[in-house]
């Protein structure tokens, strides 16, 4: 008997395991690589390693090397490099190489729902002040400060257009995560430069998000759970005398094959294997900026033009 169900448990869980090997991944939500690097620990690091890629790939670099050299100027040990800033330079760097892959190009590509417009408004004028006034930091400081305000309000317009209007999209949920990786960073960054006294608010807004990232993500499921549903092959299997073929049809109307079990169990474990790891990782990612909140706050940038 319990050999049996043993054995049951063990056959659903490896045609489970037969279904998901070939679901394809979603779309990415996740935070966009360019924010995990730049506005991290190593910051100074990856901007380094940035730097030595463009010098790699861009002929001749004398010319925008030494542009490069005349906007940082002085700056080779200074909190302005570091954070945000150093995303800043990342950009400054792409601009003067030339690069065709630029990290603007990139961030924009992740704003690019209709409905994020304005929060990518926010952010492309952020990354811009942050270039313009790099030498000037009571401007810088002022500048993000009131940039901050308006991003804040424009996620949560974003935000609430999701849950309480209903406008949700795989795409509009990557726009707003990562408008709030990057206000977070906005603020530390504030931090950073004296703008905000100390780091509390920095740490209330990262409560305040987590329990977003929640409700937001149920919210995606429904619609996700909404656009999918269970086909049948009308035929039967000439020996069993069993449905021979069930598919589960995704949102993009994509049919994955199992045979044993219910939809349900089935739904619940594609959304895990597409979405809910994503939605792990984005909490993990602000769990660790949480944990690290001291640590960035405090390091200075460092970069050398060389």
């Amino acid at each position: 008997m319990g050999n049996s169900q043993s054995e049951t448990r063990g056959s659903t869980q490896s045609e489970m395991d037969i279904f998901l090997r070939d679901v394809a991944d979603g779309p990415d939500l996740t935070v966009d690589k360019n924010i995990v690097m730049f506005c991290g620990l190593e910051s100074s690091k990856k901007l380094k390693g940035h730097f030595e890629k463009r010098k790699s790939q861009s002929f001749p670099t004398a010319d925008w090397i030494k542009k490069l050299a005349e906007v940082l100027a002085d700056l080779v040990l200074d909190p302005k490099l570091a954070g945000l800033g150093a995303l800043s330079v990342a950009i400054i760097i792409d601009v003067l190489s030339a690069s065709p892959d630029g990290t603007q190009k990139a961030l924009e590509k992740v704003f690019a729902d209709q409905k994020a417009f304005m929060v990518w408004n926010l952010v492309d004028e952020c990354l811009k002040r942050c270039r313009a006034y790099i030498d000037d930091e009571d401007k810088l400081r002022s500048n993000i400060g009131r940039i901050e305000v308006e991003l804040s309000a424009a996620l949560t317009t974003l935000k609430n257009s999701m849950l309480a209007e209903n406008q949700i999209s795989s795409q509009a949920v990557r726009a707003w995560v990562n408008g709030v990786a990057f206000h977070i960073h906005m603020m530390i960054h504030l931090v950073r430069l004296g703008g905000i006294s100390n780091y509390d608010p920095v740490t209330q807004y990262l409560t305040i998000y987590q329990k977003e990232v929640d409700q937001v993500f149920k919210q995606h499921r429904v619609m996700i759970e909404s656009k999918c549903w269970c086909q049948f092959n009308s035929e039967m299997d000439a020996f069993s005398m069993s449905p021979a073929i069930q598919f589960l049809v995704d949102e993009n109307s994509v049919p994955y094959l199992y045979q044993d079990g219910d939809y349900n169990s089935h739904f619940k474990a594609f959304y895990e294997h597409r979405y809910g790891r994503q939605e792990s990782a984005i909490r993990q990612y602000f769990r660790d900026v949480e944990q690290n909140l001291h640590g960035l706050v405090h390091q200075e940038g460092r970069f050398r033009v060389e």
